[in-house]
């Protein structure tokens, strides 16, 4: 993946090599056939010329097509829908599914998921450290939910994370990230290599940071921490 002045080229680093090694030879070899049973066939120089620069040009950047497609999507995806977005904002000091070490520093109290033997617990931070405590039941009212997982085509894939409210499944925020997967080239030569590889965006760092985004920036965009008594949420 390369960044040019803003925008960036979804292809993988082997890519230029590939080409330069792989593909490079074997294009001129079929230019120099396309020259020798065509191109000389063609009796007006001018026509012979421009016609050899055409298919010269197109040969030699075949490989780049459907990178330039796939780019050019995936920049606008990753713009113009491949963030957070927060829909409405609640007072609560506590989350189902969450990452209790992230929202602690934010105010947050507590968090609450299904542990071992499928029993119910909440989790706190103290002293540094996190600690377990069964419960009979949850008391928070917002869950991290979602990682719904859609294929768009055979190049893209959407993924949202939802912050929802339980008492009536009203998505409050959501992340949106894109899966984005390598050009026929590169497939390929990944493929041949017994490799493989896909591109996330959506969920990039925020400035001074190099954690990528997940369910905890839901709740701490969301989720406004308020001095409830202990143990409750709002």
């Amino acid at each position: 993946m390369f960044k040019i002045l803003g925008f960036t080229l979804y292809m993988t680093d082997i890519w230029p090599f590939a080409y330069a090694i792989l593909y490079f030879p074997l294009a001129l070899w079929v230019l120099s056939l396309a020259r020798k049973h065509w191109l000389y066939s063609i009796s007006n120089p001018r026509a012979r010329k421009s016609t050899t620069w055409l298919v010269a040009t197109l040969i030699l950047t075949f490989p780049l097509w459907d990178v330039l497609v796939i780019s050019i999507k995936a920049n606008h995806l990753c713009r113009t829908q491949g963030r957070i977005h927060v829909f409405k904002t609640a007072q609560a000091d506590s989350v189902l599914v969450g990452n209790i070490a992230a929202l602690a520093p934010h105010g947050f109290k507590f968090t609450e998921d299904v542990g071992a033997g499928g029993n119910k617990f909440r989790y706190r931070l103290q002293n540094g450290k996190v600690v377990e405590e069964p419960i009979e039941s949850f008391t928070a009212r917002y869950r991290n939910g979602g990682g719904e997982f859609q294929a768009l085509d055979n190049r893209f894939a959407k993924t949202v994370y939802k912050l929802i409210d339980t008492t009536n499944d009203e998505v409050l925020s959501n992340l949106v990230t894109f899966s984005i997967y390598p050009g026929l080239f590169d497939a390929i030569v990944l493929s041949t290599l017994g490799g493989s590889t896909h591109w996330i965006c959506g969920n990039e760092p925020s400035p001074g940071r190099t954690r990528q985004l997940f369910y905890e920036d839901l709740d701490i965009k969301t989720l406004r921490p308020t001095n409830i008594e202990d143990g409750v949420s709002q």
